[in-house]
Order: C-alpha cells, then sequence, then structure tokens
C-alpha cells in the first residue's frame, strides 16, 4: 500500500470514529494513531515489507522452504 493510500484509508476511518464518541471510539483513535506513526517510521527506516516477504520469512523459519 502506498502512503498516500494508507493516508486515504486513515483519514476514512477517522470520520467514521468521529461519529460516536465513546470510550471505545477513543480507544479505537488511539489504536490507529499509534498504528499510523509505527508504520510512517517504519516507512522511513525502510522497514516496509509486503505480505509475500512477511509470509516467506515465516515459512522459511518454520522450515516450510
Amino acid at each position: 500500500m502506498t502512503l498516500d493510500k494508507n493516508n486515504l484509508l486513515y483519514a476514512y476511518i477517522l470520520t467514521l470514529t468521529k461519529r460516536k464518541e465513546t470510550v471505545e471510539v477513543t480507544l479505537l483513535e488511539e489504536m490507529l494513531d499509534a498504528n499510523a506513526e509505527y508504520a510512517l517510521k517504519a516507512h522511513e527506516r525502510g522497514d516496509v515489507y509486503t505480505t509475500e516477504d512477511v509470509r516467506n520469512y515465516i515459512e522459511e523459519q518454520l522450515g516450510w522452504r
């Protein structure tokens, strides 16, 4: 997922969470903020892996390859 698409998804989810203010929504917003911050920092560090990269790594670790 590109950074632009990630930002669009994040903005969309925020609009959904603004409709109802509850403890659950506040927690969701905090989780989304933390997740977005982590993703941006990982992207800046170059620690971005595709699903296929992760699957291959796990399969190698489990001896399936």
